[in-house]
């Protein structure tokens, strides 16, 4: 009888042990599921914040600018010596 008492005890003594780990876990588990939440409504947010900004459309100004750096015959004839003159040159033109 005593021993049964015993393995009684130490079966009460495990499963609070257990209840508590049990415990920690779930609010572990319920903090992660918080983070997972937050993160999906910053997500969707984003995304309709992305369609909702209209799509950058270069102008021909700009675009003639960008053929013009790759087109080595507009500044074949520029070559500087030093940062002043790069400034110097980009001012005047």
């Amino acid at each position: 009888m005593l021993k049964n008492v015993e393995m009684g005890d130490n079966f009460y003594k495990e499963f609070g042990k257990l209840e508590k780990q049990l415990a920690k876990y779930q609010s572990k588990v319920l903090e992660i599921k918080k983070q997972m939440r937050e993160i999906k409504k910053q997500y969707s947010q984003a995304k309709k914040g992305e369609k909702l900004t209209p799509k950058y459309v270069p102008n021909d100004e700009l675009k003639q600018d960008l053929l013009d750096i790759d087109d080595p015959n507009t500044t074949e004839d520029f070559k500087p010596k030093n940062a002043s003159e790069i400034w110097q040159y980009a001012l005047n033109s």
